[in-house]
């Protein structure tokens, strides 16, 4: 198993817990997940400007879209799936929590 999944998986937690207080938890969630989204998306534009269609550009040149369409495999989705699934679940506990409270 990848443990870069797990670490991103805290490290949204975290900050999910740290920034409830001025965003609410679900927005501290969404916040921390997009944290990594945007990681993802720089990461594939990197990985971008290697295919030959983009040979002759720099990040500047880069279209908008490179990032978003060239490089998501299987670890890079689950980079972004797994903090999301782990402020899903921090959410959803929390409300049941203060309903049974």
């Amino acid at each position: 198993m990848d443990m870069t999944l797990v670490e991103h998986m805290w490290i949204a937690v975290a900050v999910q817990i740290g920034l409830a207080g001025i965003l609410g938890l679900r927005g501290a969630g969404v916040a921390a997940v997009m944290v990594f989204l945007g990681r993802e998306i720089a990461q594939n534009e990197y990985e971008a400007l290697r295919l030959p269609e983009f040979a002759d550009m720099n990040l500047a040149t880069l279209p908008w879209w490179a990032g978003l369409r060239h490089g998501w495999a299987l670890g890079s989705v689950l980079d972004v799936a797994a903090p999301a699934l782990a402020c899903c679940l921090v959410a959803l506990l929390w409300h049941a929590w203060q309903r049974w409270r």
